[in-house]
């Protein structure tokens, strides 16, 4: 077995157990996997964390969460007065929206365990929170230039799950940042587009 340094060994667990939590959720890992994954051994784990909720706290780190939901806030405020038709070509928005999605690919594995799997973790109900930002968001745009109304809020909820579970298709996809990027936006058109057909828009 390869010889690492304490650091080593710490960078080591971290990446195998971020890995796992995103691939088969926290519920589902266990510590012997995390091992298997990072080719160390169970004690060797235990000599720098307790257990897994302690992994946990080092791969997900609150602070994490804190920041993520300040930038998803921040995008939806730029250009908030727009349509969301007129927004998506919005220079500003464009610019942080871009950026916001070079986060969302840095950090894809950490936006699995949160939207995909966060069963047993602390987090349960962040997507749920984040749906509710994202369709109240649309149905403050809309309501005030459309007439749309608040019998609307069920279906968007379902759509816009739907939609968080695209993104992360894509952003686990083995491409180029490139090629994810484009993807992104392309899966935005079409649901910009959607989102017109189902207000009636």
């Amino acid at each position: 077995m390869a010889q690492y340094k304490k650091e080593e060994i710490q960078t080591i667990i971290l990446q195998s157990a971020e890995e796992l939590f995103a691939k088969k959720g926290y519920r589902n890992t266990t510590i012997a996997d995390i091992a298997k994954n990072a080719g160390i051994s169970v004690g060797n784990i235990y000599r720098y964390y307790k257990g897994k909720e302690q992994i946990l706290e080092d791969v997900l780190p609150v602070q994490f969460v804190e920041e993520l939901s300040r930038s998803t806030h921040d995008k939806l405020m730029t250009g908030k007065t727009d349509s969301i038709y007129k927004q998506s070509q919005n220079t500003d928005f464009k610019k942080v929206s871009e950026e916001f999605q070079r986060q969302l690919i840095l950090n894809r594995y950490r936006m699995c365990i949160l939207y995909r799997y966060p069963e047993g973790t602390p987090y349960e109900n962040v997507q749920q929170t984040m749906l509710n930002k994202l369709v109240e968001f649309v149905l403050s745009q809309f309501s005030i230039e459309r007439g749309v109304h608040e019998e609307k809020k069920e279906l968007l909820l379902v759509i816009y799950e739907g939609y968080i579970q695209m993104t992360l298709n894509i952003l686990m996809m083995d491409w180029e940042e490139e090629k994810i990027l484009s993807a992104l936006e392309e899966l935005n058109a079409y649901h910009v587009r959607g989102l017109g057909i189902i207000l009636d828009l």
